[in-house]
């Protein structure tokens, strides 16, 4: 039976004190509780050593790394040299929900096999539109999902392989939309998938950590905690995407990546990428490269490398636009009421009519 002790966790970070302290926190109060937890602060001028210095209570090291890298090769250094059984690394911005460990426990106690890793979704806050960073006094409000915690759901998704993430991530980048996005920074590591982890910043940029989860699943089935308030992402003006985008090669590396698990003739899928790239590309694009290949452009250049076939296209994401006259308004919505009270009881019909005329 696996327990606390058998996950080590890495909070990493680098100059981002005024976050830190948050995220610590949420790491600390948790329903089962971590006997230790590592910082590994690479190269920050800030007041970071002081703030994980109020933490001496809880446990909480900290390491100072260097260079590139840094913080990488120091997590993996530490647990080559301890018993654990599972790594996790945490970012220095971000919250976890309170029972997160208690759920990452509770699916490795199911199981008659050891996971590669185990992961979760996840939400934006303060605000979830990545193209806009919210003004500075916004960014330490905590979402309401973390302040009045609802116990996380017992629903958890196995990825059996590249593919099967691949699938995933087209899935929720498309319509519904389903709040399952996968959290690929935030992941519980078996110790020897931990150790085999390589960075490759200089080939996909900002989201390598892509490639890194894609190994991870040649090597293991991967679980994931289906419920987006088990990990809060933070959007603030400091994100590393919004300050360190992308080249268009990194770009092409990261559909290539995907691309490579979709059958040549299951266009379906690959209309589903490029819907992806549609509404990712340009929020991990640096500003010289979306300058000079805007996504319809890129998306062409995509085509002419052989990486997405000929025939899928660049769908327009405009919405459609109504205009009414007054007379034509007033109608449509008398007859919207007539079409929600012939699905809905009396008592409804009721509370309805008074909250929109009342």
């Amino acid at each position: 039976m696996y327990t606390i002790d058998d996950i080590d966790v890495y909070v990493i970070t680098h100059n981002r004190c005024e976050f830190l302290k948050q995220t610590l926190d949420s790491v600390i109060h948790q329903t089962v509780r971590l006997n230790k937890i590592t910082v590994l602060d690479n190269e920050s001028v800030d007041d970071t050593e002081q703030v994980v210095a109020q933490y001496k209570k809880y446990n909480v090291a900290y390491y100072k790394t260097f260079e590139r890298h840094g913080n990488f090769l120091k997590a993996q250094e530490l647990t080559a040299a301890n018993n654990t059984k599972y790594v996790m690394t945490f970012h220095d911005d971000d919250l976890l929900h309170p029972q997160f460990f208690e759920k990452m426990l509770a699916a490795l106690n199911s199981l008659d096999y050891e996971p590669a890793g185990l992961m979760s979704a996840f939400s934006w806050f303060p605000t979830g539109n990545l193209f806009v960073s919210p003004p500075a006094e916004s960014q330490k409000i905590l979402p309401k999902a973390y302040l009045y915690p609802e116990c996380l759901e017992n629903k958890y998704i196995v990825i059996r392989n590249p593919q099967d993430l691949v699938q995933l991530i087209l899935y929720v980048e498309n319509p519904p939309y389903d709040q399952i996005n996968p959290c690929i920074c935030s992941v519980v590591y078996r110790k020897d998938c931990f150790l085999k982890r390589v960075p490759e910043r200089s080939k996909y940029g900002i989201i390598d950590d892509v490639s890194i989860i894609m190994d991870l699943t040649r090597q293991g089935s991967v679980i994931l905690l289906a419920d987006n308030k088990a990990v809060f992402h933070r959007n603030h003006q400091n994100r590393d995407a919004l300050n360190n985008g992308n080249s268009v090669e990194q770009s092409t590396e990261w559909v290539k990546l995907l691309s490579g698990f979709i059958e040549p003739t299951d266009m379906k899928s690959y209309q589903k990428l490029v819907n992806m790239i549609v509404s990712i590309y340009p929020s991990i694009s640096s500003a010289e490269c979306l300058k000079e290949y805007p996504t319809a452009v890129f998306v062409k250049k995509l085509i002419e490398l052989g990486v997405i076939p000929q025939g899928v296209k660049v769908k327009d994401k405009k919405k459609k636009i109504n205009f009414f006259t007054l007379e034509q308004y007033f109608a449509s919505d008398q007859k919207n009421i007539l079409q929600e009270n012939k699905k809905t009881s009396f008592i409804k019909r009721i509370f309805r009519f008074k909250k929109r005329h009342g």
